[in-house]
């Protein structure tokens, strides 16, 4: 029994477990591995918050100047409080972009909650010669332009959504003058009314201030920035060094030193600005999206012309007006009846404007124009001064003959067989291969390589001959010279001038490998005081009818025409303003109607009108105004109680920085359904997965350990 009881006693000894001391030293361990990894997390995060911000400011910056060079005007910033289930006006440009809801009002508000979705105020600096508003009205100098303050419109501009937030998950803030908004108002590149300082309140531009946007992030502490659910969140109530770009009351910005502590001095925004000249080809106001139009030259020149082009359009080569038959992309359209056209009303000799060939001659009717027409039994046989020559012609030929003329009336044969066509070719073109498609007698093709170089050939009796060689394979910039050259047409309005003035010439400029001029001093030209210009404008346009007399303020015409002009100002070397000649200007009462979809979960339309009334009654010489627009008529509206809309609410919507499970594209499903409570349409979204069955956390930080040096004292080494 004695000799039992030691065995057992040995086996507790062997089977005994940590003690206390040894499981406190091992939880210590584990406690300052946790500590070291969570504050390395934690610096991650931070930064990659930092690094998102700055990255997505950019992107926007970017993509505003992407958006001006496409439609030759900025975005219209969207809504700040606008809910993100609010199709309507979330990151979305008002009224579609044209006008942009040109009020004078403080600020806007949607009707989507209560507080300003957009602000309006008042640019830092006067424009000392005027400028074009937004909805196309000329205002007169000295005048201040105004600053249109917004989300970015990340919808409209074809943008990812998460390119309009920063990293703290806050909205992007978007300020531009307002004006330059529209293609009619950014008339030039010298109307920006945006200022930005340091923080010693200089300005970053020097005198000018005439930035024309920014894009900024409200930084880590969110100090006045909108979030998600467009909440705003306070702006500090002390003096603070940011509350330049949070009080959201006028156009000047701040741009400081980053710092991320949170002292009244301390700046964490992140601010990036730009203005940029008017782009050369644009998209015109209220047109269609593949017009495109030019305001900054007053002369284009096409091909290879020998110098600067000497007309409007000034074109080395041949004019093809392209029917639709010969366009792939519209086989089903007969060439003969829609085919292109070229307008004009008399075709000139060149550098003879006075030797000319009137259309009519050709298209109008025979006895009313002189056109080429002949009465039914007879042809044309000839042609004289401008008029058709007609007889009988005899247009039988023998067979294997073909008609190569007309003489007497008679048809001239021939059994010469037809031109050939010319094949297939390769042509090497800066060192690259390039395919002429074959083609028949007289047609010609263009072929393009390297940075502007282009070759034109025409097929010449079945052999492809060139006819235009320009542009270079490789551009490579040269340099600059001053000259004297003639003075030239002013681009601003077209008065003419004699003398000379000095000019910086470069010789070759890239990618297009042309010359270019720069002015240096036009002192030595002289003015011509003869020189005017006279247009009949539509008196319903706003932007004429400042220079029509006798409009009341808030009244305009809605019928009618006038003519304007404009003449030269010598010494000055400019034009006046326009002045009324005569005008047959006056009014019609009508009414306008709109048509929307109603609101969400909502089935069928609303309508709203609103009138143009005549002071007077209507007439030429009258004039109205339109009134309020009306409520919306709701009446056929009816809430849409039995569709279901499946949504996917991303995974780092519902917790920051988590994502799908194996990197996929997805997320958690919604489904939400609408239904009548209290007398309206409330939506109800329910979320059908749960999040850790389809979301990932973030990674853990990974720390790769490196020698970093020695330390004092005794030189240990440290990593």
């Amino acid at each position: 029994m004695c000799a039992l009881n030691k065995k057992n006693h040995k086996n507790d000894i062997l089977q005994k477990g940590f003690t206390l001391v040894e499981m406190a030293i091992v939880i210590a361990i584990v406690g300052l591995i946790i500590a070291s990894a969570s504050t390395a997390y934690v610096q991650w995060q931070t930064w990659l918050r930092y690094d998102t911000t700055k990255t997505n400011v950019k992107e926007a910056h970017d993509a505003i100047e992407k958006f001006l060079a496409t439609n030759g005007r900025y975005p219209c910033p969207a809504s700040l409080r606008a809910t993100r289930d609010n199709g309507a006006i979330y990151g979305v440009e008002p009224s579609g972009g044209e006008s942009c809801d040109n009020v004078n009002t403080a600020n806007i508000n949607f009707g989507d909650t209560t507080g300003a979705d957009i602000y309006i105020v008042n640019g830092f600096r006067n424009i000392p010669t005027g400028y074009i508003n937004n909805d196309d009205t000329a205002v007169a100098g000295p005048a201040t332009p105004r600053v249109r303050i917004g989300m970015i419109p990340f919808r409209s501009m074809g943008l990812d959504e998460e390119t309009a937030y920063d990293g703290y998950r806050n909205r992007l803030y978007y300020a531009v003058t307002d004006h330059m908004t529209s293609s009619a108002g950014f008339d030039n590149g010298t109307t920006g009314a945006i200022r930005v300082e340091d923080e010693a309140n200089n300005s970053l531009t020097g005198d000018r201030d005439d930035i024309h946007f920014i894009v900024f992030s409200a930084g880590e502490n969110g100090a006045g920035a909108f979030n998600r659910e467009g909440a705003q969140i306070v702006c500090p109530g002390v003096a603070a060094t940011e509350n330049e770009n949070c009080d959201l009351n006028d156009g000047t910005f701040t741009l400081a030193s980053y710092s991320s502590s949170t002292g009244n001095n301390a700046m964490d925004d992140l601010v990036t600005f730009g203005y940029a000249e008017i782009p050369f080809f644009e998209r015109p106001n209220d047109g269609n999206l593949n017009d495109g139009v030019t305001k900054s030259a007053s002369k284009v020149g096409l091909g290879g012309v020998a110098d600067n082009p000497e007309e409007e359009l000034d074109i080395a080569g041949a004019i093809r007006a392209q029917a639709p038959a010969d366009d792939p992309a519209t086989p089903d359209i007969n060439e003969f009846e829609e085919g292109g056209k070229i307008i004009a009303s008399k075709l000139c000799e060149y550098s003879d404007d006075t030797d000319c060939f009137l259309i009519e001659s050709i298209a109008g009717e025979l006895g009313t124009t002189g056109g080429m027409e002949c009465s039914s039994g007879s042809y044309i046989v000839g042609i004289r001064n401008n008029a058709p020559i007609c007889g009988v012609i005899e247009t039988g030929c023998s067979d294997g003959e073909i008609i190569v003329g007309v003489s007497d009336g008679r048809a001239i044969c021939s059994d010469d067989p037809p031109p050939p066509s010319c094949p297939t070719v390769q042509v090497p073109l800066c060192g690259i291969d390039q395919t002429l498609a074959a083609g028949i007698d007289r047609e010609t093709r263009t072929i393009t390589a390297g940075d502007s170089r282009s070759q034109t050939f025409r097929c010449d009796d079945g052999t492809w001959d060139l006819r235009a060689d320009t542009g270079l394979c490789t551009c490579t910039p040269t340099g600059s010279h001053s000259t004297t050259i003639t003075c030239a047409d002013d681009i601003g309005c077209g008065p003419r001038f004699a003398g000379t003035r000095d000019v910086q010439m470069t010789n070759v400029t890239c990618p297009s490998g042309e010359s270019s001029i720069t002015v240096l001093d036009a002192s030595r030209c002289v003015c011509d005081p003869t020189s005017r210009e006279t247009r009949s404008v539509n008196c319903k346009l706003p932007r004429w009818q400042a220079y029509i007399p006798s409009i009341p303020a808030g009244y305009s015409y809605n019928t009618g025409r006038a003519e304007v002009e404009r003449v030269t100002l010598c010494p000055a070397a400019t034009c006046s303003d326009w002045q009324s000649v005569s005008n047959n200007c006056g009014c019609e009462n009508e009414i306008e109607t709109q048509t929307s979809n109603c609101p969400g979960g909502q089935l069928g339309e609303r309508t709203r009108t609103r009138g143009f009334l005549c002071a007077s009654g209507g007439g030429v010489g009258d004039y109205g105004r339109w009134e309020d627009w009306s409520e919306w008529d709701e009446t056929d509206c009816g809430c849409d109680t039995t569709t279901v809309v499946s949504g996917l609410l991303q995974c780092r919507d519902k917790r920051s920085g988590w994502v799908p499970k194996d990197g996929g594209p997805g997320g958690i499903r919604t489904e939400t359904t609408f239904n009548i409570v209290g007398g309206s349409c409330i939506s109800s979204t329910t979320e059908l997965d749960e999040l850790l069955d389809v979301c990932d956390p973030p990674p853990p930080i990974q720390c790769a350990w490196s020698a970093g040096g020695t330390s004092s004292p005794g030189s240990h080494p440290t990593n």
